[in-house]
Protein backbone atom coordinates (compact mmCIF):
# COMPACT_ATOMS: atom_id res chain seq x y z
CA UNK A 1 0.00 0.00 0.00
CA UNK A 2 1.33 3.48 -0.56
CA UNK A 3 2.01 6.03 1.34
CA UNK A 4 -1.09 8.27 0.60
CA UNK A 5 -3.05 5.37 0.73
CA UNK A 6 -1.66 4.39 4.21
CA UNK A 7 -2.27 7.89 5.54
CA UNK A 8 -5.96 8.11 3.80
CA UNK A 9 -6.92 4.65 5.72
CA UNK A 10 -5.20 5.83 8.66
CA UNK A 11 -7.35 8.96 8.99
CA UNK A 12 -10.89 6.49 7.60
CA UNK A 13 -10.04 4.74 11.06
CA UNK A 14 -9.22 7.31 13.32
CA UNK A 15 -12.44 9.17 12.25
CA UNK A 16 -14.43 5.53 12.83
CA UNK A 17 -12.96 5.64 16.51
CA UNK A 18 -13.79 9.31 17.35
CA UNK A 19 -17.21 8.88 16.03
CA UNK A 20 -17.17 5.75 19.03
CA UNK A 21 -18.21 6.06 22.21
CA UNK A 22 -14.31 6.13 23.66
CA UNK A 23 -13.40 8.02 25.92
CA UNK A 24 -11.77 11.69 25.30
CA UNK A 25 -8.85 10.54 26.61
CA UNK A 26 -8.37 7.11 24.27
CA UNK A 27 -9.02 9.60 21.28
CA UNK A 28 -6.39 12.05 21.91
CA UNK A 29 -4.39 8.99 22.37
CA UNK A 30 -5.18 7.55 19.55
CA UNK A 31 -3.74 10.38 17.62
CA UNK A 32 -0.05 9.48 18.90
CA UNK A 33 -0.65 5.46 18.79
CA UNK A 34 -1.85 5.56 15.59
CA UNK A 35 0.89 7.63 13.64
CA UNK A 36 3.21 5.69 16.16
CA UNK A 37 1.74 2.36 14.95
CA UNK A 38 0.40 3.26 11.58
CA UNK A 39 2.07 0.13 9.83
CA UNK A 40 1.10 -2.22 12.39
CA UNK A 41 -2.39 -0.57 11.65
CA UNK A 42 -2.47 -1.25 7.89
CA UNK A 43 -1.58 -4.68 8.31
CA UNK A 44 -4.18 -5.38 10.55
CA UNK A 45 -6.97 -3.55 7.83
CA UNK A 46 -5.20 -5.80 5.31
CA UNK A 47 -5.17 -8.94 7.12
CA UNK A 48 -9.34 -8.67 8.06
CA UNK A 49 -10.08 -7.48 4.14
CA UNK A 50 -8.02 -10.91 3.11
CA UNK A 51 -10.63 -12.54 4.95
CA UNK A 52 -13.56 -10.86 4.48
CA UNK A 53 -13.94 -9.64 8.38
CA UNK A 54 -12.63 -5.69 7.62
CA UNK A 55 -16.26 -4.90 8.31
CA UNK A 56 -15.44 -5.13 11.34
CA UNK A 57 -13.38 -1.99 12.36
CA UNK A 58 -17.10 0.06 11.48
CA UNK A 59 -18.53 -2.69 14.35
CA UNK A 60 -15.60 -1.82 17.30
CA UNK A 61 -13.44 0.90 15.50
CA UNK A 62 -11.56 0.46 18.97
CA UNK A 63 -9.38 -2.37 17.90
CA UNK A 64 -6.70 -0.43 15.68
CA UNK A 65 -6.06 1.94 18.75
CA UNK A 66 -6.03 -0.35 21.78
CA UNK A 67 -2.75 -1.97 21.90
CA UNK A 68 0.81 -0.74 23.29
CA UNK A 69 2.60 -4.32 21.38
CA UNK A 70 4.41 -5.23 24.51
CA UNK A 71 1.51 -7.15 26.43
CA UNK A 72 -2.37 -8.73 25.48
CA UNK A 73 -3.61 -11.74 27.12
CA UNK A 74 -0.16 -12.61 28.23
CA UNK A 75 1.77 -10.58 29.55
CA UNK A 76 5.15 -9.91 27.32
CA UNK A 77 3.62 -10.32 23.67
CA UNK A 78 5.10 -8.71 20.45
CA UNK A 79 2.76 -7.19 17.74
CA UNK A 80 2.83 -9.89 15.07
CA UNK A 81 1.31 -12.15 18.09
CA UNK A 82 -1.38 -9.93 18.20
CA UNK A 83 -2.56 -9.34 15.19
CA UNK A 84 -2.68 -12.62 14.40
CA UNK A 85 -4.89 -13.28 17.47
CA UNK A 86 -7.16 -10.46 16.48
CA UNK A 87 -7.57 -11.25 13.18
CA UNK A 88 -7.65 -15.10 13.55
CA UNK A 89 -10.69 -14.49 16.39
CA UNK A 90 -12.68 -12.57 14.02
CA UNK A 91 -11.97 -15.04 11.36
CA UNK A 92 -13.95 -17.42 13.22
CA UNK A 93 -16.40 -15.50 15.05
CA UNK A 94 -17.36 -14.49 11.59
CA UNK A 95 -17.65 -17.87 10.36
CA UNK A 96 -19.74 -18.94 13.33
CA UNK A 97 -21.96 -15.74 13.95
CA UNK A 98 -21.94 -13.45 10.75
CA UNK A 99 -21.94 -9.93 10.86
CA UNK A 100 -24.94 -9.80 12.34
CA UNK A 101 -23.75 -11.70 15.64
CA UNK A 102 -20.40 -9.68 15.35
CA UNK A 103 -22.61 -6.89 15.53
CA UNK A 104 -25.09 -8.01 18.73
CA UNK A 105 -21.73 -9.06 20.75
CA UNK A 106 -20.55 -5.40 20.56
CA UNK A 107 -23.82 -3.85 21.06
CA UNK A 108 -25.22 -5.41 24.36
CA UNK A 109 -24.44 -8.98 23.92
CA UNK A 110 -25.10 -12.17 21.99
CA UNK A 111 -27.99 -14.28 23.94
CA UNK A 112 -26.27 -18.06 23.16
CA UNK A 113 -28.74 -20.16 25.53
CA UNK A 114 -30.98 -20.53 27.76
CA UNK A 115 -31.79 -23.61 30.01
CA UNK A 116 -32.82 -24.72 33.72
CA UNK A 117 -30.92 -26.48 35.91
CA UNK A 118 -33.39 -27.98 38.59
CA UNK A 119 -34.98 -24.43 40.01
CA UNK A 120 -32.51 -22.16 38.17
CA UNK A 121 -32.45 -20.33 35.44
CA UNK A 122 -29.30 -20.09 33.24
CA UNK A 123 -28.69 -17.55 30.42
CA UNK A 124 -25.24 -17.35 28.37
CA UNK A 125 -24.48 -14.45 27.00
CA UNK A 126 -21.23 -13.78 24.25
CA UNK A 127 -20.29 -10.02 24.66
CA UNK A 128 -17.59 -7.80 24.23
CA UNK A 129 -16.80 -6.32 27.58
CA UNK A 130 -14.01 -3.21 26.88
CA UNK A 131 -12.21 -3.47 30.49
CA UNK A 132 -12.13 -7.66 30.30
CA UNK A 133 -11.13 -6.96 26.51
CA UNK A 134 -6.86 -7.00 27.04
CA UNK A 135 -7.25 -10.82 28.35
CA UNK A 136 -9.76 -11.42 25.18
CA UNK A 137 -11.95 -10.01 22.76
CA UNK A 138 -15.17 -12.06 23.84
CA UNK A 139 -16.86 -12.41 27.75
CA UNK A 140 -19.11 -15.57 28.02
CA UNK A 141 -21.13 -14.10 30.48
CA UNK A 142 -23.06 -16.54 32.75
CA UNK A 143 -26.23 -15.23 34.16
CA UNK A 144 -27.84 -17.32 37.19
CA UNK A 145 -31.58 -16.21 37.54
CA UNK A 146 -31.56 -13.19 35.41
CA UNK A 147 -28.41 -11.74 37.94
CA UNK A 148 -24.67 -11.85 36.30
CA UNK A 149 -22.86 -14.30 38.06
CA UNK A 150 -19.85 -15.41 36.68
CA UNK A 151 -17.47 -14.41 33.54
CA UNK A 152 -14.72 -16.10 31.30
CA UNK A 153 -12.59 -13.91 28.78
CA UNK A 154 -11.30 -15.96 26.11
CA UNK A 155 -10.71 -15.83 22.28
CA UNK A 156 -10.40 -18.26 19.43
CA UNK A 157 -7.46 -18.75 17.18
CA UNK A 158 -6.29 -22.24 14.95
CA UNK A 159 -9.72 -23.59 16.19
CA UNK A 160 -9.37 -23.60 19.57
CA UNK A 161 -10.40 -21.65 22.58
CA UNK A 162 -7.98 -20.15 24.22
CA UNK A 163 -8.66 -18.91 28.28
CA UNK A 164 -7.17 -15.36 29.41
CA UNK A 165 -9.37 -14.98 32.66
CA UNK A 166 -11.94 -15.85 34.85
CA UNK A 167 -13.93 -13.38 36.80
CA UNK A 168 -16.23 -13.32 39.25
CA UNK A 169 -18.57 -10.87 41.22
CA UNK A 170 -17.96 -8.73 43.99
CA UNK A 171 -19.35 -9.52 47.69
CA UNK A 172 -21.04 -13.16 46.29
CA UNK A 173 -19.55 -15.18 48.63
CA UNK A 174 -23.08 -17.07 49.99
CA UNK A 175 -24.62 -16.82 46.34
CA UNK A 176 -21.32 -18.58 45.40
CA UNK A 177 -21.61 -21.45 48.65
CA UNK A 178 -25.56 -21.92 48.12
CA UNK A 179 -24.51 -22.57 43.92
CA UNK A 180 -22.15 -25.05 45.11
CA UNK A 181 -24.64 -26.72 46.83
CA UNK A 182 -27.26 -26.81 44.66
CA UNK A 183 -25.10 -27.58 41.58
CA UNK A 184 -24.02 -31.22 43.15
CA UNK A 185 -20.44 -29.62 44.58
CA UNK A 186 -19.50 -27.90 41.35
CA UNK A 187 -18.11 -24.42 42.32
CA UNK A 188 -18.98 -21.38 40.17
CA UNK A 189 -15.54 -21.85 37.68
CA UNK A 190 -15.92 -25.34 37.61
CA UNK A 191 -19.63 -24.64 35.81
CA UNK A 192 -17.91 -22.39 33.55
CA UNK A 193 -15.08 -24.51 32.46
CA UNK A 194 -17.89 -26.92 31.84
CA UNK A 195 -19.47 -24.29 29.95
CA UNK A 196 -16.37 -23.52 27.81
CA UNK A 197 -16.06 -27.22 27.15
CA UNK A 198 -19.99 -27.53 25.45
CA UNK A 199 -19.40 -23.98 23.43
CA UNK A 200 -15.90 -25.27 22.22
CA UNK A 201 -17.95 -28.51 20.62
CA UNK A 202 -20.82 -26.28 19.87
CA UNK A 203 -18.66 -24.29 17.24
CA UNK A 204 -16.29 -27.04 15.87
CA UNK A 205 -13.35 -26.33 18.22
CA UNK A 206 -10.59 -28.91 18.67
CA UNK A 207 -8.67 -27.59 21.30
CA UNK A 208 -8.83 -25.36 24.84
CA UNK A 209 -5.79 -23.72 26.38
CA UNK A 210 -5.99 -21.87 29.78
CA UNK A 211 -3.24 -19.06 30.78
CA UNK A 212 -0.79 -19.80 32.73
CA UNK A 213 -0.84 -17.66 36.34
CA UNK A 214 2.47 -16.05 35.84
CA UNK A 215 2.03 -15.07 32.54
CA UNK A 216 -1.08 -13.72 32.82
CA UNK A 217 -2.03 -9.89 31.47
CA UNK A 218 -1.84 -8.60 34.51
CA UNK A 219 1.33 -9.88 36.08
CA UNK A 220 2.62 -7.11 33.60
CA UNK A 221 3.29 -4.21 35.87
CA UNK A 222 3.67 -4.90 39.90
CA UNK A 223 0.67 -2.42 40.53
CA UNK A 224 -1.63 -4.83 38.55
CA UNK A 225 -0.41 -8.35 39.91
CA UNK A 226 -2.46 -8.32 42.78
CA UNK A 227 -5.57 -7.83 40.48
CA UNK A 228 -4.77 -11.66 39.59
CA UNK A 229 -6.22 -13.68 43.18
CA UNK A 230 -7.61 -16.46 41.75
CA UNK A 231 -5.45 -19.76 41.76
CA UNK A 232 -4.90 -20.53 37.89
CA UNK A 233 -2.60 -23.11 37.65
CA UNK A 234 -4.03 -24.99 40.62
CA UNK A 235 -7.25 -24.97 38.92
CA UNK A 236 -6.27 -26.16 35.43
CA UNK A 237 -3.93 -28.96 36.99
CA UNK A 238 -7.16 -29.90 38.71
CA UNK A 239 -8.94 -30.12 35.29
CA UNK A 240 -6.39 -32.05 34.17
CA UNK A 241 -4.76 -29.58 31.95
CA UNK A 242 -0.93 -29.81 31.66
CA UNK A 243 1.70 -27.19 31.01
CA UNK A 244 2.97 -26.73 27.79
CA UNK A 245 7.00 -26.41 26.94
CA UNK A 246 6.33 -22.32 26.59
CA UNK A 247 5.43 -21.75 30.00
CA UNK A 248 2.54 -19.53 28.86
CA UNK A 249 -0.22 -22.24 28.89
CA UNK A 250 -1.95 -25.13 29.73
CA UNK A 251 -3.59 -28.19 26.97
CA UNK A 252 -6.91 -28.80 28.68
CA UNK A 253 -9.35 -31.06 28.48
CA UNK A 254 -12.18 -30.92 25.43
CA UNK A 255 -14.48 -32.65 27.97
CA UNK A 256 -14.98 -32.32 31.44
CA UNK A 257 -13.60 -34.32 33.18
CA UNK A 258 -14.82 -37.42 35.21
CA UNK A 259 -13.40 -39.37 38.18
CA UNK A 260 -13.54 -43.07 37.59
CA UNK A 261 -16.22 -44.85 39.86
CA UNK A 262 -13.31 -46.45 41.70
CA UNK A 263 -11.70 -43.56 42.53
CA UNK A 264 -14.50 -42.25 44.74
CA UNK A 265 -15.29 -42.93 48.09
CA UNK A 266 -18.38 -44.81 48.28
CA UNK A 267 -19.87 -42.28 50.33
CA UNK A 268 -19.27 -39.19 48.05
CA UNK A 269 -20.41 -41.30 45.08
CA UNK A 270 -24.03 -40.60 45.44
CA UNK A 271 -23.34 -36.64 44.93
CA UNK A 272 -20.89 -37.54 42.10
CA UNK A 273 -23.60 -39.53 40.24
CA UNK A 274 -25.62 -36.38 40.68
CA UNK A 275 -23.22 -34.46 39.48
CA UNK A 276 -22.37 -36.75 36.58
CA UNK A 277 -26.51 -36.27 35.94
CA UNK A 278 -26.28 -32.61 35.63
CA UNK A 279 -23.23 -32.25 33.62
CA UNK A 280 -24.97 -34.54 31.26
CA UNK A 281 -28.00 -32.69 31.05
CA UNK A 282 -26.66 -29.31 30.94
CA UNK A 283 -24.39 -30.81 27.63
CA UNK A 284 -27.95 -31.84 25.93
CA UNK A 285 -29.19 -29.01 26.97
CA UNK A 286 -26.63 -26.69 25.67
CA UNK A 287 -25.99 -29.17 22.41
CA UNK A 288 -29.53 -29.22 22.07
CA UNK A 289 -29.66 -33.30 22.34
CA UNK A 290 -32.16 -35.17 23.46
CA UNK A 291 -31.34 -37.39 26.70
Amino acid sequence: MQEGAGMRLYIYLLTLFWSSKASRMHKFKALLWGVYYHRWIRKLHAHLSATGTDYVLQIHPYIPFMFRMKAYILKQVNADFILSRLVGHYQHLDRCFGEQGISAIHTGGLPLKEFYVGKHKINIVLQYIDWMSQEGQLSVKLLLDDQVFYYAQIHFYDRALWIGGFQGCPNQLEVYKRFTKDFMGLRPHNFMYLILTVLAKHLALEKIYAVAGNQHYYQKKERTMRQVQFGYDEFWSELGGELMQDGAWFSMPIIYPRKKIAEIPSKKRSQYNQRYALIDQVMAEFLGQEG
